[in-house]
């Protein structure tokens, strides 16, 4: 493998299988640097990073946010690295006069903004633990992480307060002194419920004034093998996982990027800025935001609407864009519905987008390509982002091949791919920028991490014999495997569907999907065939649902997908999938159990449906129809990729 992808270096040899181990490849690592680990220059902890930044660059801008007067968001205020570093004292000093000390847990609950990361901040200066809950999570998830954790303090989004005050009524033996909020919407009920549980409640201003009251309390700073985080993955079943994650490790995974970039001729600095609308309590949009502040750059966080993303983007004009694939293919989906509009404009985008395609697949870069076609299309489709995005990353989940190659192109920019897990502080694997065969991939290790391929004999995956794979992977009844998220990502390209799930078991020999039809485009084809303009009477309509299965039917025939892939039924559901409701993780990806538990009576009854019409093979009375399919249903999760947490699975490139 090494020798196909020129960034691997071999150090370690191949394991031979046993009774009771199976085989595995060699041990990986980046060949950058002469795969040596990576370090950052200015310190060995986030406290030491933030503290050099600051002192190296005080007046250059670093938290901002959109002030709201009169219901209209004004343009972005800064506070510059001084004022934060003045007001991460405030806030310690006041934390340590609520009787906390050292590797003390304080929990964090809201949407991203400028008090959770003086917050965090706050913790990294006096070594505190700081454990970041979802702001979606119910009342039972942040009970039990309260509980589990040992959390001393709880800073909370004013308008979540309540959410809390009942789960932390409900925690055993529970260890909060205090309750802190933030922003708007904590209520005088909402209060008086959370002083009921016999802790003090105060808001972020008056936590601030009190540690401004007398003398600053000292830095007490961290060493790299003290705890920095407890992060909780938000999984899709049982209670959280808490993951723990040193200073030492999170510098590391800093500097890994760090290196990365500078291989490629990238770096970052004071005037670049980051765009923060992904959850704080998870490990990838943490690394980009304490990576762009250890680079003395700013962070921008958003208002906490999804509807107002955009906006938000265009007026901070990010240099640095994460996101998931749900947040691409919108923006993917956006352009060819603004392209639907007129046939010239189409045709010319189209011979654009061939044209400075071809060039980049011969090895061109994407500012080289085609500058005549930047000019005349592209420019245009990178305001979207704020017109200054140097880098995109995705992550999380896969993104379509398709989806990033459009991107890639039409946004000026290297969109890369990336792979990581909670234990490896999200930095694993990334795509190479600028390498056309990188599409499709998360490319390989970054600096310091190892990687091996382990055989999966049952599945047949052989590291030796096979390209490394990992998906959620199920057996249908006659023996055929499938890979399902690969096969999401071909009807996500359907014309009506805005949200699919596929789903399939071992006891049936076909797969059925539930969609969420796109709400505007269904009511626009309702409209021109003479069909009602309600959404959730569309939905219900047979005609409706048939002309959707025949949509995903003719677009898994074009994607020349395998006889077995092509759904054979579906269910329209007006209803989003969303982390409210529990179908999705805070990060966007599917929650199988929860979507299989939702929507197991209309499983069912397709199947039914199906074997009725005697397009499912096998007897009517086999014991996967539905219900009894519970305990083999839903999808496994091959484990392939061996990180050095030794768990997770990915794709690493090869010629």
């Amino acid at each position: 493998m090494a020798e196909s992808y020129p960034l691997l270096k071999e150090v370690g040899p191949p394991r031979r299988g046993t009774k009771s181990r199976p085989a595995a490849g060699p041990v990986y690592t980046s060949a950058v640097n002469g795969g040596a680990a990576p370090s950052m220059p200015t310190g060995n902890t986030l406290y030491e990073l933030f503290t050099h930044s600051a002192k190296s660059n005080p007046d250059a801008r670093c938290l901002g946010h959109r002030p709201v007067v009169d219901g209209e968001a004004q343009p972005y205020v800064y506070q510059d690295y001084a004022q934060v570093v003045d007001r991460v004292a405030a806030i310690a000093t006041g934390i340590k006069g609520l009787g906390l000390q050292t590797r003390d847990k304080v929990a964090v609950l809201g949407v991203n903004c400028p008090n959770w990361m003086i917050t965090m901040q706050a913790c990294n200066r006096n070594n505190f633990i700081c454990v970041p809950l979802y702001e979606t999570l119910g009342e039972d998830a942040i009970e039990y992480i309260l509980g589990h954790s040992e959390a001393r303090l709880v800073v909370v989004q004013g308008r979540r307060l309540g959410r809390v005050a009942k789960a932390l009524g409900a925690v055993q033996d529970s260890q909060v002194v205090a309750i802190v909020h933030f922003g708007e919407g904590a209520s005088g009920a909402d209060i008086k419920a959370a002083a009921a549980s016999g802790v003090e409640v105060l808001s972020f201003a008056d936590l601030e004034a009190a540690g401004r009251k007398g003398r600053l309390a000292a830095p007490e700073p961290p060493k790299p093998e003290d705890l920095s985080t407890i992060m909780y993955t938000s999984g899709t079943t049982g209670n959280p996982k808490g993951v723990l994650l040193t200073h030492g490790a999170l510098v590391a995974a800093i500097g890994a990027c760090n290196t990365y970039l500078h291989e490629h001729g990238e770096s970052l600095a004071r005037d670049d800025c980051y765009f923060s609308f992904l959850p704080l309590a998870h490990v990838f949009d943490r690394l980009a935001e304490e990576f762009m502040l250890a680079k003395g750059g700013c962070i921008a966080y958003w208002q906490g609407e999804i509807p107002k993303v955009l906006a938000d983007i265009a007026a901070c004009r990010p240099t640095l864009f994460c996101g998931v694939p749900r947040v691409f293919d919108r923006i993917y989906a956006g352009i060819n519905d603004q392209l639907a509009g007129s046939l010239v404009k189409r045709l010319v985008f189209l011979l654009c987008l061939a044209r400075k395609k071809a060039y980049m697949a011969a090895g061109w870069r994407h500012d080289k390509a085609s500058p005549l076609a930047d000019l005349l299309v592209f420019n245009k489709i990178k305001q979207r982002l704020g017109g200054r995005v140097r880098l995109i990353l995705s992550g999380a989940a896969p993104l379509s091949a398709p989806v990033q190659e459009f991107l890639a192109v039409a946004m000026c920019a290297p969109v890369l791919q990336g792979y990581g897990l909670t234990e490896t502080c999200a930095a694993s694997c990334i795509a190479e920028p600028f390498q056309w065969r990188s599409n499709g991939t998360v490319g390989g290790p970054l600096p310091g991490v190892e990687v091996r391929l382990e055989a999966v004999p049952e599945m047949g995956y052989d590291p030796a014999a096979t390209p490394p794979r990992g998906e959620n992977i199920f057996k249908l009844s006659q023996g055929e495997y499938v890979a399902v998220e690969k096969l999401e990502g071909v009807y996500k390209g359907a014309p009506l569907v805005e949200q699919v799930w596929v789903y399939g078991n071992s006891f049936e020999a076909t797969l059925v999907a539930v969609v969420v039809p796109e709400e505007k485009k269904l009511l626009a084809w309702a409209g021109a065939n003479g069909l009602p303009q309600d959404f959730k009477l569309l939905v219900s309509d047979p005609r409706v649902r048939a002309h959707v299965l025949a949509q995903l039917q003719a677009t898994g025939h074009a994607d020349r997908l395998k006889g077995f892939e092509v759904v054979k039924a579906v269910h329209l559901c007006a209803e989003q999938f969303t982390a409210d409701n529990g179908l999705l993780t805070p990060t966007f990806k599917l929650k199988r159990a929860p979507l299989q538990q939702r929507f197991q009576g209309e499983i069912d009854s397709m199947y039914a449906a199906l074997r009725a019409a005697n397009k499912v093979g096998g007897l009517d009375e086999a014991p996967g129809g539905g219900k009894a399919a519970k305990a083999a249903g839903g999808a496994a999760k091959v484990t392939n990729l061996v990180a050095r947490s030794g768990r997770g699975a990915a794709k690493v490139v090869a010629a």
